[in-house]
């Protein structure tokens, strides 16, 4: 089962703190001690000792750390009336009352806290429970593709913001969402569950993936108008409600057919070839009727490039190559298709998002040509779904079918925007090109295990704004025997149903 996850980990800093602050009574006990030993002429210092319980409680929080501080406080308050052959019992007998009386109050506080905590554990475990409802983790395995996917949330604590994603098995094929609300973190959640709850019936009622997303269109319309504390208003007029928008990706996919897609302002997927031209044969075994990823019928020649988009001599395709010869920062080829191919791609991200193009590609050189990574498409989308009313034709774009040993790596905008301490985006692009290069992508979890590892390091842990990452792959994991298999969704996909 995927799951998702959140960014905020402890960082080393994060750790020698609290280090730092169980190891302070302790240390706290041992200097008064030190200073009564060595220097006795000096300033009676042992009314410190009382405070003792309450760094730990204050500190730890842990009742154990309280009774091992307090101990120790009113053991070096009898060694030193020891030393001192009774000459201040007077003064070590208040000390001593002192001592206890904060012991006995830091037990009760940590108590206090202890029970807080349990509550508060119980409120948490509820809405774990709710978030994964309206965000379910994925099956490993859905109607004949894997699928793996992180969620990371910019909020502390939360598992849900403004990214949404499903995948779900219809009589139609595989349908998939990928989407990002205007905004992050909590304030999201609204405008998501209208949208999921949407295309989790839409996928399954409508024939064609024009229909689902007019659908989602018009339930995001009513979300927007019916808002809580809100009166009813056009989602398209003047009034600045046309700021709340949502991009969408709409992805059907069926073994050895076409894809279809349907963009509204959102990045453009990663197509991976993790076994072809050229490149290291790295492809996890998988099942599909009697077909596995990488298999040949025949050995190729030395040197001779095998692989999807290749010929059956070992060439490449001449359609399978850009001229671009690589990607950008932006998710579009480096090289700009000549005028009158130029399209008009509205809009993609959040607002306040954009950066100048001389920036999002900073520190980004052309791949070599060739490249096993490359976007699902160059065409431009159509508007975010409630930036603009829907045009009257929703063609869907047809692309070549993923196969055998091709992974496709779906993302929200925060992957691309995300940056460093230096103000960097993040390079998606180049992060995949060396994953596959080096053989280390071979299955979906793979791949964004390794997407999320490299993230996490150039931002520190850090996110300005959530994350989504699905990853694809044609076929079902071979499992080994003596293993359980992924969970899933179903087997293959129905035929789609006749017409009328």
């Amino acid at each position: 089962m995927n799951s998702h996850r959140t960014t905020h980990v402890p960082g080393r800093r994060t750790r020698a703190l609290r280090a730092a602050l169980i190891a302070l009574p302790g240390l706290w006990v041992l200097s008064v001690a030190g200073w009564e030993l060595l220097r006795p002429a000096g300033p009676d210092l042992t009314p410190l000792l009382a405070a003792a319980p309450a760094l730990a409680c204050a500190g730890s929080g842990r009742r154990c750390c309280v009774l091992v501080s307090g101990g120790g406080a009113l053991l070096v308050l009898a060694l030193l009336g020891f030393l001192d052959g009774g000459r201040a019992t007077g003064l070590h007998l208040g000390v001593s009352c002192a001592v206890v009386t904060a012991l006995v109050a830091a037990c009760l506080s940590t108590g206090r806290g202890r029970r807080l905590l349990r509550e508060l554990e119980r409120t948490r475990a509820v809405a774990v429970a709710a978030q994964q409802v309206l965000l379910r983790p994925l099956p490993a395995a859905v109607g004949g593709f894997t699928t793996a996917v992180r969620h990371l949330s910019a909020t502390r604590g939360a598992s849900v913001g403004g990214d949404l994603y499903e995948a779900l098995v219809t009589p139609y094929g595989v349908r998939i969402v990928v989407g990002d609300v205007r905004g992050h973190g909590l304030a999201a959640i609204g405008t998501v569950a209208a949208v999921l709850g949407c295309f989790r019936e839409a996928a399954h009622a409508e024939p064609d993936l024009a229909g689902v997303l007019r659908r989602l269109d018009r339930a995001l319309g009513r979300h927007l108008r019916e808002g809580p504390g809100e009166e009813a208003r056009d989602p398209y007029g003047p009034d600045g409600s046309a700021e709340e928008f949502v991009t969408v990706l709409l992805l059907e996919l069926r073994p050895e057919e076409e894809l279809s897609v349907l963009n509204c302002g959102h990045p453009w997927p990663y197509r991976l070839r993790t076994d072809g031209c050229g490149g290291r044969r790295g492809g996890a075994e998988t099942v599909e009727g009697e077909e596995r990823a990488g298999a040949a019928g025949a050995p190729a020649g030395p040197g001779a490039r095998t692989g999807p988009g290749c010929r059956d001599d070992g060439t490449e395709q001449p359609g399978n190559r850009r001229a671009s010869g690589g990607i950008g920062r932006s998710n579009k080829p480096l090289a700009s298709p000549g005028p009158e191919e130029t399209p008009s791609p509205a809009p993609t991200g959040k607002a306040g998002n954009a950066a100048p193009a001389e920036e999002r590609e900073e520190d980004t050189a052309p791949p070599p040509g060739g490249s096993p990574v490359r976007p699902l498409s160059d065409a431009g989308p159509l508007p975010p779904l409630g930036a603009f009313p829907l045009p009257d034709r929703l063609p869907a774009e047809r692309l070549p079918p993923l196969r055998p040993g091709e992974l496709l790596l779906l993302h929200t905008d925060g992957a691309e925007d995300a940056r460093d301490a230096a103000r960097r985006f993040f390079p998606l692009a180049r992060t995949l090109e060396t994953a596959v290069s080096s053989g280390a992508v071979r299955t979906p979890e793979e791949l964004v295990d390794r997407v999320e590892a490299a993230l996490l390091r150039h931002t520190g842990g850090r996110l300005a704004d959530d994350v989504a990452l699905l990853a694809i792959r044609r076929g079902v994991p071979r499992v080994p025997s003596g293993r359980t298999a992924p969970e899933s969704t179903g087997g293959a996909v129905a035929p789609p149903a006749a017409a009328g």
